[in-house]
């Protein structure tokens, strides 16, 4: 399936694909454990490569989601990232486990947020779900002089709120480009909310895939934007850039005593 919605993609002129987080094992939180077990593989193994001859193919840098890592024994959840003729740029490692789910005990955490530079891509950043909850990550990632960020998931429908509020909020403080694949459906109790969306640096959301309801499974769906430039992005990076420098804050005598 990961497979034919890529070659989707590429058919509808996408330059960059991004697939969601944990797509090769499924995320249902009763079997987790493991689901991801059964599908771990190292990399480079025989799924990276096929990733890899399908990158070469249709000549797309392939953001491959997240995929369950084996490597020395341990598992992680990892990003990959292809360029165009099929090399292996950049991992990722799952840094902050989500522990309602029991990540953190099924994972080893990966070491710091992370991002690749190339000359026709610019800076993206790559964080996988949880990560990107944290107001802190987007913050680093605009440090780092980063334009776009690539955020695989498997957001829960109960989460909905949050994947509303909070990541417009996250790309208009940091003028960030927000690219967040998001995994569909699933039995009521474990449903994934979808929406996949493209949110521009000034917080819009320019193009959002089909939502879940609880216990309804969906058929995968591929979105598609040009990332382009307008006078509104160019504020929201001038008020950002107000937000980076901004002072300490002020204490009242109170809590100075």
């Amino acid at each position: 399936m990961a497979i034919r919605l890529v070659h989707a993609a590429a058919d509808q002129g996408a330059d960059i694909v991004c697939l969601p987080e944990l797509w090769a094992s499924g995320y249902a939180t009763s079997s987790l454990a493991e689901d991801v077990r059964a599908a771990a593989e190292p990399i480079p193994g025989p799924r990276s490569r096929h990733l890899a001859d399908l990158a070469r193919a249709r000549r797309v840098w392939l953001f491959a989601g997240s995929v369950p890592e084996l490597s020395a024994g341990r598992l992680f959840n990892t990003m990959l990232v292809l360029d165009r003729s099929g090399n292996l740029r950049h991992i990722h490692r799952k840094t902050r486990l989500y522990p309602t789910t029991g990540e953190d005990r099924i994972f080893a955490p990966g070491d710091t947020l992370s991002y690749l530079s190339e000359p026709e891509l610019g800076r993206i950043g790559t964080m996988i779900c949880f990560e990107g909850d944290f107001p802190e990550s987007g913050r680093w990632m605009r440090r780092q002089g980063v334009s776009i960020v690539v955020q695989p998931n498997a957001y829960e429908y109960e989460a909905g709120r949050y994947w509303d509020l909070l990541y417009p909020a996250s790309a208009l403080v940091n003028a960030l480009w927000l690219i967040l694949p998001n995994q569909c459906g699933g039995p009521e109790g474990e449903t994934l909310l979808g929406g996949s969306r493209i949110v521009s640096p000034d917080g819009t959301v320019l193009v959002e895939a089909p939502r879940a309801s609880p216990g309804q499974l969906l058929p995968p769906s591929v979105i598609v934007r040009d990332l382009v430039e307008r006078e509104e992005y160019e504020e929201a990076r001038g008020f950002a850039g107000l937000l980076s420098s901004r002072a300490e804050l002020v204490h009242s005598p109170e809590e100075s005593s």
